[in-house]
């Protein structure tokens, strides 16, 4: 008997080179798909897999059936489960055949991912080449890329049932000694680079020696048109970037853009327009129109001009409130960018623009937002912040997982340890994000994964994701997040995601680092544990968060006490007594009870005590008041 360990990439370098949400989706999507394909090989051929697990994964099912009845993605388009990417490039298999079957069954599986990968290729190619007249040279760039793109490892070391922990070790310790031999292929990438990657020549149809930019945007503007603007002006890209940014449509057939930063930065306030069109409908006509309705058909008169999405899959919980509702149901699916001001003041500094339609549809998103405001004010309610601009994206780690799985003695434990990290994204981290919350979930692999969701929503959902996993896994969790502003390059804000799960893994695991990046350059890190001596840090932030929306505490206080930092710092007696003052002295207790602020000045005078340092406090109070500001503090 045999370990097998497998591992498809590349992974970081393919995710990262991500400008739109739907790239980093579709790179996720299509490594998972992937390895699904390989793991459906090796179980045809009689292996097993140990992990992950593959029980009750709507993905993998998805892989197997196409496989048994002979089909392609495109002839039979994935369900909306099928669509989660919820297993990773990795797995480890049993095999019990001899040395050479073995290794011809792990060989097969490779051969398998490499023909998959180019059929989707050729797909893609045959679409765009449906729709664009073009020439040897950029078939010519397009197979080179494309052929030398995976990077696929794998390794079978003896499986040894008597001593299962000594075998696995074995095999761990030389797959890492196979990685790192690194496959290398000495390839040219003449001229220009793609502007997503950085890394490959864009394509382009000139059969020059020598490509002139001008000859590389010729062609891009070409595309664009000819592609229905999936490519925004100013891209060229390479082959593989290429395919990342065209497989959604028609590889798996998605009718619809996946959520954008933007959609995810005004989730909160599409949420507040929903809940009081549905309290009281009456209130949103303007005579015997319908304010939703005008807002969202003059924004429409104005997109040809924009060059910008549209209509976009809504938010899973944004969805489900819209129901049949016609107004809500158009305003759930239509893209962020709408939504917020900035798009048509820059439109309007365009050349030949339409600017009276684009004039008509600002004065309509005005009204929408300020008969928002009537509404809530006439309800009691807060008043809303307006759209943001600014979302949240997070990462999540299992911590020391490898320690875990290396204390399973046998293979029922290995397999059982499988079964409660695989059932998490699916029963755990995905009911969260999108059924409790708003916010969606691009990728999770079992143990770690990545998901964006509304500012308004961040705090939430990292408690009760972490607590889930522990309750189901047994293991503590990291996570490192980021809130950036909606227009912030996305490979940015997936480095700083990186960098905050870093942070908080080198000091020790078991918390969480909250880096906010503000537009204006600004950037500061929150760093704690999920709990010190019985105090949840969590649920502390979201209190004080709620207490500034109510208009209970002036967020003056935490101002005042970071001017006062450099006569308080090392002063940690006199800090503890100041935070006390300054909150007592900014709450109302004609809304906030007596007892309830005691709880909250208890609860930050032990935080301070536990963080034992004056700046990371004040950078935990900053993120607060920006989250309860809507995106401003």
């Amino acid at each position: 008997m045999f370990f097998g360990v497998f591992q498809l990439g590349p992974v970081q370098r393919f995710i990262s080179c991500s400008r739109k949400l739907q790239d980093l989706w579709s790179s996720s999507y299509l490594l998972s798909f992937l390895s699904c394909e390989a793991m459906a090989a090796v179980l045809r051929r009689g292996g097993e897999i140990i992990y992950p697990s593959l029980e009750d994964q709507p993905l993998f099912s998805y892989v197997w059936r196409l496989g048994e009845e002979g089909k392609k993605p495109w002839e039979c388009p994935p369900s909306d489960q099928e669509l989660m990417p919820t297993l990773p490039n990795r797995f480890v298999c049993k095999l019990t055949s001899e040395t050479v079957i073995s290794c011809g069954i792990l060989a097969e599986a490779e051969k398998t991912v490499r023909n998959t990968f180019a059929e989707f290729a050729r797909k893609v190619k045959q679409e765009i080449e449906g729709k664009i007249k073009l020439c040897w040279i950029w078939e010519e760039i397009w197979n080179r890329q494309i052929e030398g793109f995976l990077e696929i490892y794998w390794v079978i070391s003896p499986l040894n049932s008597e001593n299962y922990v000594k075998s696995y070790q074995q095999a761990e310790n030389l797959f890492g000694a196979r990685k790192a031999v690194r496959d290398f292929n000495q390839t040219g990438e003449p001229g220009y680079k793609c502007t997503l990657c950085g890394l490959r020549q864009p394509l382009h149809h000139s059969p020059s020696a020598v490509v002139g930019r001008g000859e590389v945007r010729k062609f891009w503007n070409e595309m664009r048109r000819a592609m229905g603007y999936r490519f925004r002006e100013g891209e060229h890209l390479c082959a593989v970037c290429t395919l990342k940014r065209l497989m959604p449509q028609y590889i798996f057939g998605l009718k619809a853009e996946f959520p954008s930063t933007s959609s995810m930065a005004v989730a909160d306030f599409v949420w507040d327009v929903m809940e009081r069109y549905r309290a009281d409908e009456t209130s949103f006509k303007k005579g015997d129109r319908d304010i939703i309705e005008d807002f969202v058909k003059k924004a429409r008169n104005v997109r040809r001009q924009a060059g910008l999405d549209f209509d976009v899959k809504p938010l899973p919980r944004t969805e489900r409130l819209a129901g049949g509702t016609p107004a809500l149901g158009k305003l759930s699916k239509l893209d962020g960018d709408w939504l917020i001001n900035d798009t048509y003041t820059t439109l309007l500094r365009r050349e030949e623009v339409d600017s009276a339609a684009i004039t008509e549809a600002m004065k309509s998103l005005d009204l929408l937002v300020s008969r928002v405001d009537e509404v809530l004010k006439r309800q009691g309610l807060p008043r809303s912040s307006g759209p943001s601009k600014y979302y949240a994206i997070f990462q999540m780690d299992g911590d020391d997982m490898g320690d875990r799985i290396a204390k399973c003695r046998t293979e029922d434990e290995h397999r059982e340890f499988s079964r409660s990290v695989s059932g998490f994204p699916l029963e755990g981290a995905i009911p969260i994000v999108e059924g409790k919350h708003l916010g969606k979930v691009i990728y999770f692999g079992g143990d770690e994964g990545i998901a964006m969701v509304s500012i308004g929503h961040l705090l939430p959902v990292l408690e009760e994701c972490r607590e889930e996993f522990q309750r189901r896994v047994g293991a503590t969790a990291s996570v490192g997040a980021v809130i950036a502003h909606h227009k912030q390059p996305l490979f940015q804000v997936l480095d700083g995601v990186r960098g905050a799960l870093n942070t908080i893994k080198m000091r020790g695991k078991k918390g969480f680092c909250i880096a906010l990046m503000k537009r204006s350059g600004d950037l500061s890190y929150g760093i704690a544990k999920w709990e010190y001596s019985g105090l949840k840090v969590i649920p502390l932030l979201q209190e004080l968060v709620e207490s500034y929306r109510k208009g209970w505490i002036s967020r003056r206080w935490y101002h005042r006490l970071a001017m006062e930092r450099l006569g308080l710092e090392g002063e940690l007696d006199l800090a503890w007594a100041e935070i006390g003052r300054l909150v007592r002295r900014s709450a109302d207790e004609r809304g906030m009870p007596p007892s309830r602020i005691k709880d909250l000045v208890d609860g930050l005078r032990t935080l301070f005590v536990k963080l034992g340092d004056l700046t990371s406090f004040i950078a935990l109070m900053d993120i607060a008041a920006f989250i309860a500001a809507g995106g401003g503090a």
